[in-house]
């Protein structure tokens, strides 16, 4: 979910902040620091908070002893210029037109127009990423974005480089064939039935494949609250302790049916507080901005925030659309949830494992939301029950273990473990 992190500058290969070097005598870094470079795309909330969460853990676990470096090859501004143009086009099309990504993703994700798309990517993002592992010469390189896979593989063609190569798919129900490639040595998945899709896509072998989950920051996992840490959280966030609280969102680049939404709950559920998080949608921030003084006390309205969890683990309920860092991030707070919906393309698939597992119910359209807030409102021991199936859906650590099989793979002799042979395009 988008909000956990604060809008910053992309493309620049930029390090991770970082404890001063210290001697290593033990453990998988004989010497300090070696670097981790995350590859990934300011396309969607989801990849920048994904790279945030594995920086941190890196960090966390190997203070002193790593440096991190984040490198934006699609968006940055390293980037070549047409293909900056293009995929900033991302966030104003998921926003204002979803069918029409939706066609682009179905487009691009078939076996005859994959390889296409893979020499266009290759031919114009494989440069940054060659001239980033020249630099830096990694221990290993996180792959954080489908569209980055082939440019990697055939950069570290080009360099010669051993550093192998992890793809950690943000994906949760429909994975775009972009993601699996036979010459990645790793490949981490949320779940085991994406893991099967890297082998029977990329011939991927099961040991080189791990569902370990979508990495979410560490802000994410102190697990769900209590009704009294509920009551304080709301305090500290200028929320009525007391009132039932409906949380609004839709990922960090926000979306138009958030008005939709709020509108429906605070005009069709009396009794009930809302707060609608537009991440950096700033149109439809100033739309519900003139709803706030109707509501009576009841709205309250913010932009982009860097501390979702605090809203997550205060709140009632969830709508949203079913976005997988959404998903993951409001489960590892044990947040339940209901899904008014889905981004076509890669979110298909994510309600249907979302509601099974118990932690969301499906809405379609306002009626259905009215009845479904109102029902929940009036019915505690339901609510704890999705607030206990979300709190076991999700995998607040799996930052944190991807970084020890990281530690894994990059030991001293260890490099190239999987040896993948010739990089096949």
């Amino acid at each position: 979910m988008s909000h956990l992190l604060r809008p910053r500058p992309t493309g620049r290969d930029r390090p991770g902040p970082v404890a001063p070097p210290t001697p290593a005598t033990t453990g998988p870094y004989p010497t300090a620091p070696g670097t981790i470079l995350l590859l990934t795309a300011d396309t969607g909330g989801g990849h920048r908070a994904a790279a945030e969460a594995l920086r941190q853990a890196l960090q966390s676990r190997f203070s002193g002893r790593l440096v991190t470096v984040v490198c934006d090859p699609l968006t940055g501004v390293e980037a070549h210029r047409a293909l900056r143009w293009t995929c900033r086009r991302y966030g104003p099309l998921v926003r204002w037109s979803p069918p029409l990504w939706g066609l682009l993703f179905h487009a691009t994700n078939t076996t005859v127009t994959l390889p296409i798309l893979r020499r266009a990517l290759t031919r114009y993002a494989r440069a940054p990423i060659a001239a980033a592992l020249v630099r830096h010469r990694p221990l290993a390189v996180i792959l954080l974005h489908p569209l980055l896979v082939s440019p990697a593989v055939a950069a570290r063609r080009d360099c010669a480089s051993g550093a192998p190569l992890v793809s950690v798919v943000t994906d949760l129900g429909t994975a775009h064939r972009g993601w699996w490639h036979p010459a990645v040595d790793r490949v981490v998945t949320p779940t085991p039935a994406l893991a099967r899709q890297a082998g029977r896509h990329a011939g991927t072998a099961p040991a080189r494949c791990a569902a370990l989950g979508i990495p979410v920051g560490a802000q994410f996992r102190a697990g769900p609250a209590g009704p009294d840490a509920r009551a304080t959280l709301r305090a500290s966030l200028g929320l009525r302790p007391d009132r039932f609280v409906v949380l609004v969102a839709a990922g960090g680049e926000g979306g138009r049916r958030i008005t939709a939404w709020t509108r429906t709950i605070i005009t069709g559920v009396p009794d009930v507080d809302v707060v609608a998080v537009c991440g950096r949608d700033e149109r439809t921030r100033a739309r519900l901005d003139g709803l706030v003084a109707a509501s009576g006390g009841r709205l309250t309205v913010t932009g982009f925030v860097s501390n979702m969890a605090d809203w997550l683990r205060g709140a009632d309920l969830l709508v949203t659309k079913a976005g997988p860092g959404t998903v993951a991030e409001a489960a590892s707070c044990g947040t339940p949830m209901l899904l008014a919906g889905h981004l076509p393309g890669q979110e298909n698939g994510n309600t249907e494992i979302t509601v099974r597992a118990g932690a969301a119910r499906p809405v379609r359209g306002r009626r259905q939301l009215r009845t479904q807030v109102d029902q929940l409102r009036s019915d505690p021991a339901a609510l704890d029950r999705m607030r206990a199936s979300a709190a076991r859906l999700g995998r607040p650590a799996a930052a944190a273990d991807i970084a020890e099989l990281l530690a894994r793979l990059t030991r001293p002799g260890d490099l190239r473990q999987a040896q993948p042979g010739k990089d096949r395009r």
